[in-house]
């Protein structure tokens, strides 16, 4: 047998527990609550002490996200929440990227640092590979692109 502990008095947030009842939900005891606004409801004592249950409904709800908008997240700034979810049902926000683009951003992935641009940071500007080494190799040209394949003239720095 469990031991019943006495709520009387006791507040939850906006609720204060008025009496017991001989009702069980789950096996834990209802309780009757008077909310701040003047209602009572019923309620599990479990609902109470693990505070899931903080007032009659009266409360408004607030949103079950951070407002990101005007944040900056490496390269790109937060624009706007997005009407749309993504597959997983996630909430996404409007982003610019410095390069100029706009994408559509899950907030977990600005937040924990795995989104910092629209992806203009994983592909250098071709321009940066001129006079760079591979070897003996070293980039003199960007080549253009053909069959979605980068093409670089090269020069080979032959040893004596």
């Amino acid at each position: 047998m469990s031991k019943k502990s006495d709520l009387t008095g006791m507040r939850f947030g906006r609720l204060t527990a008025i009496k017991s009842t001989n009702e069980r939900k789950n096996g834990y005891t209802v309780w009757i609550c008077r909310c701040d606004c003047g209602n009572t409801v019923h309620a599990a004592s479990r609902f109470l002490k693990n505070g899931w249950m903080t007032s009659c409904g009266c409360e408004e709800k607030k949103p079950r996200y951070e407002d990101l908008t005007g944040r900056r997240f490496g390269k790109l700034q937060v624009l706007s929440i997005a009407q749309e979810r993504d597959a997983h049902g996630r909430i996404l926000w409007n982003c610019v990227c410095d390069c100029g683009n706009t994408i559509l951003v899950p907030a977990g992935q600005l937040v924990n640092g795995y989104r910092r641009s629209c992806g203009c940071l994983s592909r250098p500007p071709l321009k940066d590979w001129v006079g760079r080494q591979f070897g003996e190799l070293t980039v003199t040209a960007y080549d253009g692109k053909r069959e979605k394949k980068t093409l670089l003239e090269m020069q080979v720095q032959l040893r004596e």
